[in-house]
């Protein structure tokens, strides 16, 4: 399984999210005249944000530019990518499932999502020198990086491109 990171879709679901985040907050302004400033800063915040949607929206749908970094590699590229991010901390699969939809990748059904997750943490957790420890002791199961491995860096090639 490969997967794509779109930036344009990362950037979109950041801005939607901070979106929902100051309508919320909005909300809870104008509920309470003394945070008027508040309110005309989030006011403004939430116009340039649909903006910027409505711009990244324009952008997702061109190819992107030779310029754009590749952002295509495998399943276990990405969750070695996460659980390295997050060194000396165990991560659950729901967690990087989470991660990895923020970061823009798109899942067609959530448990599938998990199960796919699980499946490659497994197995990358019993192939030596992978750097993904398996805590099977705990409930729900954890992954973590080991640190007795290199952290993979930006400029390394996907594991499958070597």
């Amino acid at each position: 399984m490969y997967v794509r990171i779109d930036p344009y879709e990362s950037a979109s679901v950041a801005a939607r999210q901070e979106l929902v985040a100051c309508e919320r907050q909005l909300l809870l302004c104008g509920q309470h005249p003394q945070y008027l400033r508040q309110a005309i800063a989030l006011k403004s915040r939430i116009g340039r944000l649909k903006a910027t949607i409505k711009i990244l929206g324009q952008l997702r749908s061109l190819p992107l530019a030779e310029s754009t970094p590749d952002g295509t590699g495998t399943l276990g590229d990405l969750v070695c990518a996460i659980l390295s991010a997050n060194v000396g901390r165990p991560v659950t699969v729901t967690q990087i499932r989470d991660v990895a939809t923020a970061m823009g990748i798109q899942f067609k059904n959530r448990q599938n999502a998990a199960s796919a997750l699980t499946l490659t943490l497994r197995r990358l957790g019993i192939k030596p020198g992978s750097g993904v420890l398996t805590n099977l002791g705990t409930h729900p199961m954890t992954f973590e990086w080991d640190t007795s491995v290199p952290l993979p860096s930006p400029q390394m090639p996907f594991p499958s491109r070597r």
